[in-house]
């Protein structure tokens, strides 16, 4: 969640750097000290784009990724897997409807839990335990 507001933040500083530079001085301007408008609005749409992209490599694509992968897990899921609940209780389920999910957090103990808030439980290789 940090990782995602410093990005928000770098971007929104970005753009306005980039939005406050595309004006040069006035004596890099010409003898009359102004741009055309032509040479403004071309300066402008490059720095504009740029921004743009760079939006959308830091904030758009990383959420759609994490989006879809979500949403595979979630059609992917079936009896018997281990799940962790947002909450981080621990379980495997043991029914799926869909509006929630039957988790039994122990031998005979069952909750219901909505599916957005389930996450895949990782597993840790041998070699680290």
């Amino acid at each position: 969640m940090m990782m995602r507001s410093f990005l928000k933040f770098t971007v929104i500083l970005c753009v306005f750097l980039l939005l406050t530079g595309c004006v040069p001085p006035p004596e890099a301007a010409g003898s009359a000290g102004q741009m055309s408008p032509f040479e403004f609005i071309f300066s402008t749409v490059w720095f504009i784009l740029i921004a743009i992209f760079v939006y959308y490599m830091l904030v758009l694509r990383p959420e759609a990724i994490e989006q879809q992968s979500r949403e595979t897990f979630l059609s992917a899921l079936k009896k018997n897997d281990e799940v962790v609940t947002s909450g981080g209780i621990l379980g495997k389920v043991s029914s799926i409807k869909d509006d929630c999910v039957m988790v039994e957090i122990a031998s005979n103990v069952r909750i219901k839990v909505l599916p957005s808030a389930l996450k895949p439980r990782q597993k840790k290789d041998k070699d680290e335990a």
